[in-house]
């Protein structure tokens, strides 16, 4: 987690020393948001993993599943290029929630308190995935004994 949020803030840095790209009026809110994309991606992994058997099948399926995420979640294109109904799916997933706050402090420079809405929803998102990841494990592991 610590090394995705610092890959993620230098990759902003970059964008705005290189292509003077603006980051907003608040550095502690990109800080928060790139921090809590984050967590709550890496927690939604341990979902992911949970469902592979083995360590060959977790580098495909988790490709499979970022780029499934990337794509519908506003990374790779904008969402309102998306038909209406895949912008409806798009509302439940971590990559729009964490597109929307980055934006948010980006394009709209919104505050912390502006972003605390994406940031409530990054979490609880996160506390989800992890805690339904960490049942399915056990449930795994106590099948096999």
């Amino acid at each position: 987690m610590i090394i995705g949020t610092v890959q993620l803030l230098l990759l902003l840095l970059f964008g705005h020393s290189v292509y003077h790209l603006s980051l907003g009026d608040s550095p502690v809110a990109m800080i928060a948001v790139a921090t809590i994309a984050v967590a709550s991606m890496t927690c939604f992994a341990v979902l992911v993993a949970a469902f592979v058997r083995t360590r060959e099948q977790a580098v495909p399926v988790g490709l499979a599943v970022a780029f499934i995420l990337a794509s519908l979640g506003g990374l790779l294109w904008p969402l309102f290029n998306l038909p209406e109904s895949m912008q409806e799916v798009a509302q439940g997933l971590v990559t729009t929630w964490s597109m929307l706050g980055i934006q948010d402090v980006m394009l709209r420079e919104r505050s912390l308190t502006g972003v605390f809405t994406e940031l409530l929803v990054l979490f609880v998102y996160g506390l989800a995935s992890f805690l339904i990841g960490v049942w399915l494990f056990r449930y795994r592991n106590a099948e096999r004994s």
